[in-house]
């Protein structure tokens, strides 16, 4: 008898925080995203990170926002983001979470990344933790709004033909992903996050709070045997 995971189908994955958890990555991506941006405007890194301040971009918005309202095309940014990052040299090889996605296949999960990072970007960093395979759908800014949208949780679950309370949602950041998929009707696991610790104080709207995604198999399993 197939066991039902209180009638669970679909996780979605948050990408950054969640499943990318280099801290290698996240120095030289802050260091390179200034860089660039400091060639995109023309401007020296100080002089960017004034004018972030001064908009308030930096305490309201994600990086593609923040590309974004600058006038800056993201899909090529993020193009030119991972080929000066060389993702393959700085993230490595997560076999333990292949191991994780492996098991909620077997358990009979429908498996999606859902990212407002840029495709290119997105795809470097899964084949070099070497996990992409294991997800039927790879949501990103390319093809759908930005969280915290429902468009993309609603563009993730329609393309796994599920529907909201069919799914979880595993993300590292609060306002910006928890409650959008709270509000949907997703159950929602929060991996705590070492990236965005004081923003995410109040756990209250959670379901679940994880350390890593490599607790989710066994945390799924023993919601099923709550329900027998």
């Amino acid at each position: 008898m197939k066991n039902n995971y209180c009638n669970l189908k679909g996780i979605i994955f948050d990408l950054d925080g969640t499943l990318n958890r280099s801290k290698l990555y996240y120095e030289l991506y802050e260091k390179q995203v200034y860089v660039l941006l400091s060639s995109f405007l023309n401007k020296s890194t100080d002089d960017v990170l004034k004018i972030l301040h001064k908009n308030g971009y930096l305490q309201n918005h994600g990086l593609t926002s923040i590309i974004r309202k600058l006038g800056i095309d993201s899909t090529y940014f993020y193009d030119l983001l991972s080929n000066d990052l060389e993702i393959s040299r700085i993230i490595s090889k997560d076999d333990k979470m292949s191991d994780t996605l492996l098991k909620l296949q077997q358990m009979g999960f429908s498996l999606a990344v859902s990212s407002n990072s840029g495709r290119s970007i997105v795809s470097s960093i899964l084949k070099a933790l070497d996990i992409e395979s294991y997800f039927q759908i790879i949501a990103t800014s390319d093809e759908t709004d930005l969280k915290p949208s429902p468009n993309p949780y609603l563009y993730t679950i329609e393309k796994l033909n599920l529907k909201p309370n069919d799914c979880v949602y595993v993300g590292d950041r609060i306002e910006m992903e928890i409650n959008t998929a709270k509000n949907l009707g997703m159950i929602t696991m929060f991996v705590k996050s070492y990236l965005l610790e004081k923003e995410n104080a109040n756990h209250n709207s959670v379901d679940y709070v994880i350390n890593t995604p490599y607790e989710i198999p066994d945390l799924l399993l023993s919601l099923n045997k709550d329900v027998i």
